[in-house]
């Protein structure tokens, strides 16, 4: 069988998202974001063929501090366990090292124990796990868009500002910032650049910060990647800026660990995902 894995043409888009169609039973979003990873110049968006026809999907990503994120890896039902997902791991490896990239990560669910073993194969191991509650927007009784001030008191934080306030709070979260489950390392790089992108807040009263937004796919919703501080307060101005925005919900990911986190999220309104999610890495 052959098997040959390559950067994606334009014209892939149908038979890619058919595949990811196939591949999973939620979470499809390659459609939507199909130009946006095709026109990314650090990273590559890819297709496998087999026997030239293309039957899988995968993107390596380049994240602020140019460490590398794999998603997206789709493979048909069909053509599963015949060693497309190691061929697309091997064109990453290249790449990282083509790049002079030494750290890498994935993610996958707690139960896919078929993904979790392809990245332990290549030199993935356990970073850290992480459970996703959300929020849907007019989901709480007198809850009306524009009914208060959607800033709270918050102002963002300029890079500078977002460095010095986020570094000490790096080892919290399990080390990640999450939106739009990319997992973003927590240093320097990754503050500053979503500080860049407007999305760390601050409220000077009560010393809460929070880094409040989206990578893609803004029109469903934000992320909230991290809170730390005053939590109902941050909670309330993700909520207020989800309705000043007509956005559908506000989504959070975090450490299971963090009881007393997930107890204000419940009394908050928010509903636990299904299941939790485990994230890979290989560094070196």
């Amino acid at each position: 069988m052959s098997i040959l894995v390559r950067l994606a043409r334009y014209e892939d888009r149908t038979a890619a998202v058919a595949a990811e169609t196939k591949a999973v039973r939620g979470l499809h979003y390659l459609d939507d974001v199909w130009d946006l990873f095709f026109r990314d110049q650090s990273g590559e968006l890819l297709v496998g063929e087999v026997e030239g026809k293309v039957v899988a999907v995968g993107k390596y990503t380049l994240l602020y501090d140019s460490s590398a994120w794999l998603e997206t890896l789709r493979v048909d039902p069909e053509y599963q366990s015949r060693g497309i997902g190691k061929a697309f791991y091997t064109r990453f490896l290249e790449r990282a090292a083509f790049q002079g990239v030494r750290s890498l990560g994935m993610y996958t669910g707690t139960s896919n124990q078929v993904s979790k073993g392809l990245a332990e194969r290549f030199g993935f191991r356990l970073a850290a796990a992480y459970r996703g509650a959300s929020w849907k927007a007019g989901a709480e009784q007198g809850s009306t868009p524009g009914e208060q001030d959607p800033w709270q008191g918050f102002v963002p934080l300029s890079p500078g500002q977002a460095v010095a306030q986020l570094t000490p709070l790096a080892a919290t979260w399990d080390g990640h910032l999450i939106m739009n489950r990319t997992f973003y390392p927590a240093n320097a790089a990754t503050f500053a650049g979503m500080a860049r992108e407007g999305k760390v807040f601050y409220h000077p009263l009560s010393g809460s910060i929070c880094v409040l937004g989206y990578r893609f796919l803004g029109e469903r919703g934000l992320h909230l990647a991290l809170a730390a501080g005053d939590i109902p307060r941050i909670l309330a101005f993700s909520k207020a800026r989800v309705e000043q925005l007509a956005l559908p919900q506000v989504t959070i990911m975090f450490p299971p660990a963090e009881q007393k986190l997930q107890e204000q999220l419940l009394a908050g309104g928010f509903v636990l995902e299904a299941a939790d999610c485990i994230v890979m890495e290989r560094h070196g």
